[in-house]
């Protein structure tokens, strides 16, 4: 059973986060308006979400292993990972399969958040690992090195 402080502190990561989520989905929303034009917009994607996947990280050490706080480190891992990959894709068609990645990164980002707070919300696993496998996925299409990959696969458990 959590203590009133850690409860305290969860709210106030979920708050926070929740608004970080929104200026997320403002930046989704205009990769999507530009047809992925801006690049530079998928840096500034991957800088914010690192700051979720921090604190999530940060306080899933001294946790009892949280499946949401777990489930928003690796998501808004990969997350960080993919816009920083992106900025570099020249393709329009690959940015929009990558900006379409990150949309429903981000919902499973607010699911597993709401879970904090109501564990009947709780994020399904097959959800998690769906979107592992499209970052894989994507990931080839990125056609990193592989040893870009091999890393990509070790870091999300897949390989």
């Amino acid at each position: 059973m959590p203590t009133a402080a850690e409860i305290e502190i969860i709210d106030a990561f979920v708050e926070e986060s929740q608004e970080i989520l929104d200026q997320l989905l403002e930046i989704i929303e205009g990769l999507e308006e530009a047809k992925a034009k801006n690049a530079e917009e998928f840096v500034v994607f991957a800088q914010k979400i690192d700051s979720i996947m921090g604190c999530a990280k940060t306080l899933g050490l001294g946790n009892d292993g949280s499946s949401g706080l777990k489930n928003i480190g690796i998501i808004s891992e990969a997350c960080k990972q993919m816009g920083y990959k992106a900025w570099q894709v020249k393709d329009p068609e690959l940015l929009n399969l990558i900006t379409g990645f990150l949309a429903d990164a981000i919902d499973a980002v607010d699911a597993s958040l709401k879970s904090l707070k109501d564990p009947t919300q709780a994020l399904e696993q097959s959800e998690v690992l769906r979107i592992n496998e499209r970052l894989l996925w994507l990931s080839k299409k990125i056609k990193l090195s592989p040893e870009a990959e091999s890393a990509i696969n070790k870091r999300f458990g897949m390989g």
